[in-house]
């Protein structure tokens, strides 16, 4: 199965590190056996937007490629490896899916550019890993887990850290931190394959947004890919709802698709 789509072939960068993939020819299998709880590490991607009649077909290739070979896997997570919007069964909504948006962006090099609003003070670095991997999993839970059960969030987010430490060692990428004194307030990944780049969990501080730091830190972040990591192409995904989007069009950052995904939570994740 050649995939298509931009968003999902910079993400499997990871998958191919630590996981498990395998071309099923109608669907890609993806596993993260580490991390099971991880939706989009355990997931299938599939060749084409579903039709009613696929809804039982997929649930039980999930069923049997991923549910039974990890039980701690309680989630049900389909990419679509197709750019643009398609109808969802009606089946998957009434059983409680998500359907949602990621927009892609994709930065040359000739298009990094300044934003005017950078934190003036802030120093932007890679993270010492492992020593700091702590620190950044404290400002992820503190960021982005609203939504999610806080103890297996943070659990969640610890195993992640240490998958990027991994890679960080392995010399794909590194994790970067936007740093006030000693104090870690922004951060991301940026890891890369041939030319590749992609970006990884970009979060700020609810108490220090909007003061330019989440600008300072892609810009910069980018540059260095770009001047020592050899990358060509960065991508980095964004919900088209969120300001976030805004922030990375402001460094360079083109929209060049949009995908829509499928997930269904255990109920044990969410508040």
């Amino acid at each position: 199965m050649k995939i298509q789509t931009l968003g999902f072939r910079s993400h499997l960068i990871f998958a191919y590190f630590d996981g498990l993939v395998i071309d099923r020819g109608e669907y890609l299998l993806v596993r993260t056996p580490h991390n099971p709880t991880f939706y989009w590490g355990n997931f299938l991607l599939m060749r084409k937007p579903p039709t009613d009649a696929d809804v039982p077909v997929w649930l039980e290739w999930f069923n049997q490629e991923i549910t039974q070979q990890q039980p701690q896997s309680l989630h049900k997570a389909f990419g679509v490896d197709f750019n643009g919007d398609y109808k969802v069964p009606e089946a998957f909504r009434q059983m409680g899916f998500e359907a949602f948006f990621q927009t892609t962006l994709l930065l040359h090099p000739e298009g990094l550019r300044v934003p005017l609003h950078l934190h003036p003070q802030a120093i932007i670095r890679p993270l010492r890993l492992p020593q700091e991997l702590e620190h950044a999993v404290e400002l992820q839970v503190i960021g982005d887990s609203q939504d999610f059960e806080p103890t297996g969030y943070r659990n969640f987010r610890h195993t992640q850290m240490q998958r990027y430490a991994a890679m960080q060692a392995a010399g794909l990428g590194y994790w970067f931190g936007a740093f006030l004194g000693d104090q870690l307030l922004a951060d991301c990944g940026l890891f890369a394959q041939k030319g590749l780049g992609r970006y990884q969990q970009v979060t700020t501080h609810p108490y220090h947004r909007k003061q330019g730091l989440c600008s300072k830190l892609i810009y910069e972040s980018a540059r260095f890919a770009f001047e020592h990591m050899g990358v060509k192409q960065l991508v980095i995904q964004a919900d088209p709802a969120d300001i976030a989007q805004r922030i990375y069009e402001r460094v360079g950052f083109k929209p060049v698709e949009q995908i829509r995904a499928l997930q269904h939570r255990p109920a044990a994740d969410s508040v």
